[in-house]
């Protein structure tokens, strides 16, 4: 993906590995629904950082920090991951630039998703030591549907009924 401010694959780990794709760091705030590429990506769950900057969890997503340092630390989610077949983490940091996405493919959805976080870029903000201030970490998922194609099944079953027809007469 596109990659500016200093944001790198390395910026957020899921068990000690890498990023596969990383995107921004983009303006404003992230949505519910993220269009990556072609594909729509749908917000699970959101930590926000409260106004102290401490670390905690909502939900099956906790964030915490390295110390007093606010712009690095670690995530876990331990929420049903069954059903996914990547995810994505987003770091919003601050308005100018925003946010920022990583992508994880190929996830081990027997076991708890955890890694670490750090905010790369260093806009003019409000944070400590020159780095931006995390104010929230969201995790999204891409969830792997298998969907019948109605053409087949609907020449299956006039197939079926031409059948019965022709066994009538």
């Amino acid at each position: 993906g596109t990659q500016m401010y200093g944001i790198d694959f390395t910026d957020v780990t899921y068990q000690s590995n890498n990023a596969n794709n990383c995107y921004g760091a983009f303006e404003g705030n992230n949505d519910q629904l993220l269009q990556v590429g072609n594909d729509i990506w749908n917000e699970v769950v959101t930590y926000n950082v409260p106004s102290d900057g401490v670390g905690g969890s909502t939900g099956d997503l906790s964030v915490s920090f390295n110390g007093n340092e606010n712009h690095l630390g670690q995530w876990s989610y331990t929420g049903d991951t069954s059903l996914w077949d990547s995810f994505l983490i987003v770091l919003k940091a601050s308005n100018s630039p925003g946010w920022a996405v990583y992508q994880f493919d190929s996830i081990n959805s027997s076991n708890a998703l955890n890694g670490i976080w750090y905010v790369a870029w260093s806009p003019n903000n409000n944070g400590r030591d020159g780095k931006a201030t995390l104010s929230h970490l969201a995790i999204y998922s891409k969830q792997s549907v298998n969907v019948s194609e109605p053409a087949p099944l609907a020449l299956l079953a006039i197939g079926l009924l031409a059948l019965t027809i022709r066994r009538k007469k």
